[in-house]
């Protein structure tokens, strides 16, 4: 049923939204992008959760799982990736489309104020599709003072990653407070993540493709230290057919024999 919904979407969105779009020119596909304006408008969405204790409920176990599918306008500002340590910053617009399926199982053992002694979560999540139909980008080094124009795509389907959480005890005293005023410990709960510790492509639609459009305000490949993206010169559509090839073949390797 997955598999099926991706490809009738895939489809849709070759036949109307990007075939009109491109026809009138890149112009048109960044009003588009405007048009969005900075939130994010949700197609579908479902959660649930439950939670098992012991010990007077010192002691739970929650589980939990969500899908939620969403399109709109991202605008993150951060430092460079697949680049040299804090090299250069950027500044994306992007329409995107994003559709992922959570789940997550959390173990931890509290005081009976509440406080947290210890807590260990597991949260695999599958990325259905993760979609920048046009990605517009600001880089800047800001050691040398130069900046380049990015303009291209990039789409990432059928990914499954684990991320792992860990709460422990923590404490510290100032070293002013703990000399000269006779300062205490104070003890507290801290909170560290781990962000995709293992991944896994699922089915032959698991891919990461990207593309630079052929737009003239593009800069940014002349730029040998851009490592960001690949800025050749690729087709979105012909991306999306490859998907639509892959998810029949899913398809039909799903038929029963007869």
């Amino acid at each position: 049923m997955l598999i099926l919904l991706i490809n009738r979407t895939i489809n849709t969105w070759r036949a109307r939204r990007l075939s009109s779009l491109w026809c009138r020119g890149p112009l048109a596909f960044i009003s588009a992008v405007l048009a969005t304006a900075a939130s994010a408008y949700q197609l579908t969405t479902w959660s649930k959760g439950k939670t098992q204790t012991a010990l007077d409920g010192k002691l739970a176990l929650t589980v939990d799982a969500s899908t939620e599918w969403t399109w709109g306008l991202r605008s993150p500002v951060a430092w460079a990736e697949y680049m040299k340590f804090h090299e250069a910053v950027t500044w994306i617009e992007e329409l995107y489309t994003y559709w992922y399926f959570n789940t997550g199982a959390q173990l931890s053992f509290t005081k009976s104020d509440g406080t947290i002694l210890f807590l260990f979560g597991v949260r695999p999540y599958l990325n259905i599709m993760d979609i920048a139909f046009a990605e517009m980008m600001l880089m800047y080094w800001q050691k040398e003072s130069e900046h380049c124009w990015y303009g291209g795509w990039w789409m990432e389907f059928m990914y499954l990653f684990v991320d792992i959480d860990v709460a422990t005890r923590e404490c510290k005293v100032g070293t002013h407070d703990y000399l000269m005023k006779d300062g205490k410990f104070k003890c507290f709960t801290s909170v560290y993540s781990v962000a995709e510790v293992y991944y896994k492509p699922l089915t032959k639609i698991a891919r990461y493709n990207e593309g630079r459009y052929d737009w003239g305000w593009n800069t940014c490949q002349d730029y040998p230290a851009f490592k960001m993206h690949d800025t050749e010169v690729r087709s979105i559509t012909e991306a999306l057919e490859s998907v639509q090839d892959a998810t029949s073949d899913e398809m039909n390797d799903a038929q029963p024999e007869e």
